[in-house]
């Protein structure tokens, strides 16, 4: 038992080293070679090891795209897929739009335009319609650790900033999820439930805001004022 813990222990080690070896490659890269065509290999294989540790670095997706337009003849499209996936992640942040931009029309394919009219029903909060949609990209969606869990996140940020109460059978619908997921949901978030509705915590977005007007009168104008109240 000790030998093999001692093994494990190396091998636990040496995959720090090599971590930290690759992780001072991809620095190198982007420090000298940013724009080389040959630091591709090394940036998509840095890709899949974020989607995997569920970890993210929009410079170095943001340097794939670059040099897919620099390089077009390198293009690949399941690799600008999930560049895009990864920045839905982290909506609200603008990582998605950044990515658009260094898109070159004509690399836009009709899968992609697919995924970016996919994309538009979850910015435009179609979630409903989102949900629906987003099946013909399940089989890359599921391989991507997290990214179900982050766009639920990103629903349940708008919802709560938009709602104090809100029905629970469209919040299933919202979440595309099942009733025994959402009381585990609302427990963790600490929503409430009333009849068929979910009642979310109050906080400053969700709350109608009492509009205070501020008048400013010079002296001259409140003895005027004063005068003409006597005057009647």
């Amino acid at each position: 038992g000790l030998k093999t813990s001692k093994v494990d222990l190396r091998g636990t080690k040496r995959e720090k080293e090599k971590s930290k070896m690759a992780e001072k490659n991809i620095e190198a890269i982007l420090d000298r070679d940013r724009f080389q065509k040959s630091s591709l290999t090394s940036l998509e294989t840095k890709l899949e090891e974020h989607i995997k540790k569920q970890t993210s670095d929009n410079d170095q997706f943001m340097t794939i795209l670059k040099l897919y337009q620099l390089y077009p003849e390198t293009f690949k499209e399941d690799v600008v897929i999930k560049i895009l996936a990864k920045s839905l992640m982290v909506l609200p942040q603008s990582d998605y739009v950044s990515a658009l931009c260094l898109i070159s029309d004509g690399a836009i394919s009709d899968k992609l335009k697919e995924f970016m009219a996919l994309a538009e029903f979850l910015e435009t909060c179609n979630f409903t319609v989102f949900w629906e949609k987003q099946q013909s990209f399940e089989s890359t969606f599921k391989n991507i650790n997290g990214f179900y869990e982050s766009i639920r996140n990103f629903i349940i940020d708008v919802l709560i900033i938009t709602y104090q109460k809100i029905a629970v059978n469209d919040v299933l619908r919202y979440l595309n999820v099942d009733q025994k997921a959402l009381t585990t949901i609302a427990e963790k978030n600490g929503w409430t439930s009333e009849d068929k509705f979910i009642r979310f915590p109050l906080n400053k977005h969700n709350q109608a805001k009492e509009k205070k007007l501020a008048e400013t009168f010079s002296m001259a104008h409140v003895e005027k004022m004063i005068s003409n109240i006597q005057r009647s």
